[in-house]
């Protein structure tokens, strides 16, 4: 059995081909465009199944793509609920389709890893209502990736999966931060949307709901939140490796140490949570673009959370 797996991010995409579990080769692409796929299927004979890295389900569970899924995940789109990633992954899965009709096509949810939190870590507190008529909750985002963050720490300590205590910290174009007790999210920074929680490359993060309710809930405000916002707005470059290169310049110095500082908060306040539940920590993860290849950021989150026993 053949597949591809395709994750269409914010800013790459990145693609993997197995053949018979065993993976073959895994690229990533810095344009997110239709030529690139187009040119990962051309050279991807015979694939029987293609899997899909989807960010928001809005309630939808992982499975086969049908009209029905490809309807629901327009209606994420119309609702403005990922709006860098849902669409450019919706238009891969039709671009998919209009090649070969014949393409078997899954779609996984970053969603699912949170199902199971608790439900004082999803609930917003305004009337339920409107909770339910809009289907509003924290959804999380990065499941993926941080559900295989914690098999990969269940496997390096040489403990079962339910037995890990650990912060996960997905630090990329996108960031998110997950608290996780025996191998289940306890919370996260993400909420409904993926425009919660820390600054981002382009995106705000956790701002006070006053502030788009003064400037005008519009297309124009949500394309400043989640496209003009974050790293972007701060020093006028949305790349990470130059306002580390940069950090004798005043712009990048302040951007690095407030991203810094909001990873902190969020480790602080899980370690807390953690602890609460008399869970004892296993260890903090650094994972993505960012906690991966920039040593600087680790070492100063690191430095500053000595009173953790770091």
């Amino acid at each position: 059995m053949k597949m591809l797996i395709f994750n269409v991010g914010s800013a790459t995409v990145k693609y993997a081909v197995y053949q018979d579990g065993r993976l073959e080769r895994k690229i990533i692409h810095t344009s997110p465009s239709l030529k690139i796929i187009k040119q990962i299927l051309n050279k991807n004979k015979g694939v029987d199944y293609i899997v899909h890295r989807i960010v928001h389900g809005y309630g939808l569970k992982s499975g086969f793509i049908n009209k029905q899924v490809i309807k629901d995940i327009e209606k994420t789109i119309e609702l403005n609920l990922a709006p860098l990633h849902n669409p450019k992954e919706l238009a891969v899965i039709k671009y998919c389709q209009r090649l070969n009709h014949k393409y078997k096509q899954i779609a996984i949810f970053d969603n699912d890893f949170y199902n199971s939190m608790p439900k004082e870590a999803t609930t917003y507190a305004i009337p339920s209502n409107i909770t339910k008529k809009y289907k509003i909750k924290k959804y999380g985002f990065h499941g993926i990736n941080h559900n295989y963050i914690v098999k990969q720490v269940a496997k390096h300590l040489g403990k079962p999966k339910n037995k890990v205590n650990i912060i996960s910290l997905h630090l990329g174009s996108g960031s998110s931060i997950t608290a996780i007790a025996k191998g289940k999210p306890i919370d996260t920074t993400m909420g409904f949307t993926p425009l919660d929680g820390v600054m981002m490359r382009t995106r705000s993060g956790a701002i006070d709901p006053m502030i788009p309710l003064l400037i005008g809930i519009d297309n124009k405000t949500i394309e400043i939140l989640n496209e003009k916002s974050g790293m972007l707005a701060l020093t006028g470059k949305q790349d990470f490796r130059h306002i580390v290169n940069n950090l004798d310049n005043v712009k990048c110095k302040f951007a690095f140490n407030l991203f810094v500082r909001q990873i902190i908060k969020a480790v602080s306040s899980y370690y807390g949570l953690l602890r609460s539940r008399n869970e004892k920590p296993d260890g903090i993860v650094f994972s993505a673009g960012i906690g991966q290849n920039c040593w600087q950021l680790r070492s100063s989150v690191c430095k500053k959370l000595k009173w953790l026993g770091v």
